[in-house]
């Protein structure tokens, strides 16, 4: 193999894999596969996701593929310095990197021995043409309720659904739900879709996702697998094998006892961020809400707090509840709205809703002492 690059288009690439790399030095996955073949590409995984990005802009003299210590391989590409990088291997031995009057050798291993991971059968379900901006939107609206609990796998990543043309990303840890959708999507080689991906490799196809500014990413997947493709990259993970559950149960409906309080956004985190800075694990942040102003008030044993703000309440009675600071903050702080509403029957056991204009909903329990 030998082939010449720049040593920006490297970077891209170790930055793009690097996550996936084990520190152990010893296992086959603290490997990275580069394989020039076709374009130059960076290969990494952890066995349950893996990731390929492509140098589109390599020159390639010889072709060949080898593997080279994942993180010695990163270190090398930081420390090269701007400018043009010819990397080829030394029959198998050694790949050699070398550019701007420095040389950095690595030991080359078998391509063979890299895990290639095996993406969805022949005959998965269907594939999804998605604008990657609003599939990374959609994945940030939902991303921050996935469950870290160990003991609940079926809630431990995103769930996708498309069913007659809605597109729709949920996410739960029992405490707090978020779920947002989009109605448009027509894709009519997608006949359905119902898969779970798990929490890793949301952050990693997020992180793929910020990397593109415009243009279409490719989906298919079967009951085991998917395959996401982008401009310069490729994502195989393994999807979850729980089955999620039934999340429509628990978004309360709007019904005669339901209230509605339009709040301005920002307003409402500065004024309950004030509050939180005396709230503890017993009390959390207590809202009052009546005659068209929201009061918000925590105490504990050295401190007290209290501040209020104007809202608009649609229906003039008064509301009394507490609420986790850091679960309501998680949850506005996704959408981009200057305003939102609040749906909530007033009452300190049963759980309450948040909309804006996009069809988006996070539903939050009432405080509980945290676990």
């Amino acid at each position: 193999m030998k082939t010449t690059i720049t040593r920006a288009q490297l970077a891209e690439a170790a930055q793009a894999v690097k996550g996936l790399v084990s520190k152990d030095g010893l296992s086959a996955f603290s490997k990275i596969r580069l394989d020039a073949s076709g374009c130059m590409s960076a290969t990494g995984s952890n066995g349950d996701v893996q990731v390929e990005w492509r140098l589109e802009e390599g020159e390639i003299e010889n072709t060949g593929t080898v593997t080279v210590p994942g993180t010695a391989f990163v270190s090398f590409v930081g420390a090269m310095p701007e400018g043009k990088v010819e990397i080829d291997d030394d029959f198998g031995k050694k790949v050699r990197m070398k550019g701007g009057g420095v040389v950095f050798k690595l030991a080359a291993g078998e391509a063979i021995d890299f895990p290639m991971m095996a993406g969805p059968k022949d005959e998965a379900k269907a594939a999804l043409h998605i604008d990657a901006v609003l599939f990374r939107e959609m994945l940030r609206k939902v991303r921050f309720a996935v469950s870290t609990d160990a003991t609940r796998k079926s809630l431990k990543g995103v769930n996708i659904d498309l069913k007659d043309g809605k597109l729709g990303m949920t996410a739960t840890d029992g405490r707090r739900l978020a779920h947002v959708e989009r109605i448009d999507v027509t894709d009519k080689a997608m006949l359905g879709m119902n898969i779970t991906l798990p929490t890793k490799t949301v952050s990693i196809l997020y992180g793929l996702l910020e990397r593109m500014s415009e243009g279409d990413v490719y989906m298919v997947f079967d009951g085991s697998a998917v395959r996401i493709v982008g401009d310069k990259w490729g994502m195989t993970a393994k999807v979850l094998a729980e089955a999620y559950p039934n999340w429509h149960k628990v978004v309360p409906e709007d019904n005669r006892d339901t209230h509605l309080i339009r709040m301005k956004r920002m307003m409402f985190l500065e004024a309950m961020g004030r509050a939180a800075l005396a709230s503890d694990e017993t009390s959390g942040v207590k809202i009052t809400i009546v005659n068209g102003r929201a009061t918000f008030e925590a105490r504990n044993d050295i401190t007290a707090a209290k501040t209020d703000m104007p809202v608009e309440d649609m229906d003039n009675v008064k509301c009394e509840f507490r609420v986790n600071p850091r679960l309501m903050k998680d949850a506005l702080e996704v959408i981009d709205d200057d305003e939102f509403i609040l749906h909530t029957d007033c009452g300190n056991s049963t759980p309450f809703k948040l909309t804006c204009t996009v069809p988006w909903v996070a539903v939050i329990m009432p405080y509980r002492k945290e676990g």
